[in-house]
């Protein structure tokens, strides 16, 4: 609160100053960044984040979306209130972060993974099943690293390229180039 007094000094006023904000889904923020960039770096559209985490039963049914919103904060600053990111509400405590994959605990030690968690983690260790993970040589490495610098087109040339519309029709052809 602000208090301002007349000229006179007899009276005053008391307000509460109000400074323009807004708010944004989880959803329609991936992508962005908040906070300071280096120098040289275009600014960021948004100075700071201030999250509201939710239930525990939030984010067990929509797995990553506390982790998607922590990201996009560029700095946690220092601790003299220069951080990108700020949390609010009463839902969030260690645990909340520590142990997101499970519900909260019921008794005996008892431990249940939200179905979503567990079906994510599942997913994730058949895609690591799954993958191949070749060993390239300093060769192979250094043929590409080459191939990556030869092939390397300037934003100029890739915004004439766009421009042409026959990609596009190409595109619909089955062409893919």
């Amino acid at each position: 609160m602000v208090v301002t007094r007349c000229d006179k000094r007899c009276c005053s006023v008391k307000f509460c100053p109000l400074e323009l904000s807004f708010g944004m889904t989880l959803h329609t923020f991936q992508g962005q960044s908040a906070g300071p960039v280096d120098k040289g770096q275009p600014k960021n559209a948004v100075d700071r984040v201030i999250i509201e985490p939710g239930t525990r039963g939030f984010e067990g049914n929509n797995p990553g979306t506390l982790y998607m919103a922590t990201s996009r904060a560029t700095t946690i600053g220092t601790g003299n209130n220069d951080s990108a990111l700020y949390f609010t509400g009463p839902n969030l405590n260690k645990q909340r972060i520590t142990d997101v994959k499970y519900k909260k605990k019921t008794g005996a030690a008892s431990r249940q993974m939200y179905k979503k968690v567990e079906l994510r983690e599942k997913w994730v260790a058949r895609l690591e099943k799954s993958t191949h993970r070749p060993n390239f040589s300093t060769d192979q490495v250094h043929t590409m690293t080459q191939w990556c610098d030869n092939t390397a087109i300037d934003v100029h040339t890739l915004d004439e390229a766009l421009a042409r519309r026959h990609w596009r029709t190409n595109m619909k052809k089955g062409v893919n180039y």
